[in-house]
């Protein structure tokens, strides 16, 4: 049992510097994950931490080919790359009513591919799908935008833009 010697209420050791971080807009175009990793230097530094850079992971290489079965994903990872496929492709396999698994899935994937190397025409797809996996669209449009690495096939198809996808097919 805590002891707060006649305090009916929760005390802070130290009084922390008050610091307003607003104007947070986001939109389709630009979602909250992209405006919180965008402001998290700003809001470690306002508790009082220095910010570190996260480290880029390798990708390794990405799987060609499916697996044998859904337990050959557990056995071996060829590396994150890959990683986050396998979750993107668990993802797509879950049934319709357990939606808030397949959003766990991609947004697994979705943190995995974040930690690839941002010029990787690799990084970008994944993006893409995680994005369009967690239903926004715009996003994964932006991820695959025409002149960045990796806009590549997807671009045209995500868009909807079905008589360029098929001419690229």
């Amino acid at each position: 049992m805590q002891a707060r010697e006649g305090q009916s209420a929760f005390k802070e050791a130290r009084n922390l510097p008050g610091t307003v971080i607003d104007h947070l807009e986001f939109s389709n175009d630009l979602p909250p994950i992209s405006v919180f990793r965008q402001h998290l230097p700003k809001i470690v530094e306002a508790l009082g931490f220095r910010y570190a850079t996260p480290p880029t992971a390798s990708p390794g290489p990405l799987a060609t080919a499916l697996p044998v079965g859904i337990a050959a994903l557990v056995e071996t990872s060829p590396g994150a790359a890959s990683d986050a496929l396998y979750l993107q492709l668990l993802g797509s396999l879950v049934p319709a009513d357990a939606s808030r698994l397949r959003e766990r899935l991609y947004e697994r994937s979705l943190l995995i591919a974040r930690q690839l190397p941002a010029d990787q025409p690799t990084t970008r797809r994944l993006l893409a799908r995680a994005y369009q996996g967690l239903h926004m669209r715009p996003a994964a449009l932006i991820a695959l935008r025409p002149g960045q690495a990796g806009a590549g096939s997807a671009a045209p198809t995500m868009a909807m833009d079905l008589p360029d996808a098929e001419e690229r097919a």
